[in-house]
């Protein structure tokens, strides 16, 4: 089974092979550079400018889309039942523990 990563930029989600780099699948978002993603089994969630996307992590197929209507176009962290939050939640946690 490959490994693979998932990167979050540029308008794009894309999937890597982890031990060759060679790019797998990309798949477009539509609304801003910045995307904040979350694996969780076979399914990428994303979040780009105010928008939610689930895509396929075999091959990038958007599985659903949702604007988040009313709630801005900030940076989202994300997080799935039984999980901690994203990168950016994590690096405040572990900021207010070093204090």
């Amino acid at each position: 089974m490959i490994k693979k990563i998932y990167v979050g930029i540029g308008y794009h989600v894309v999937c890597l092979n982890q031990a060759t780099g060679q790019e797998i699948w990309r798949t477009q978002v539509k609304t801003s550079a910045l995307v904040s993603i979350l694996v969780s089994g076979d399914t990428v969630f994303a979040s780009s400018r105010g928008q939610m996307y689930a895509l396929s992590a075999a091959n990038g197929a958007v599985k659903w889309e949702n604007g988040l209507e009313g709630l801005g176009y900030g940076v989202a962290t994300l997080a799935v039942d039984g999980t901690s939050s994203s990168i950016e939640g994590q690096s405040a946690e572990a900021t207010r523990d070093d204090s």
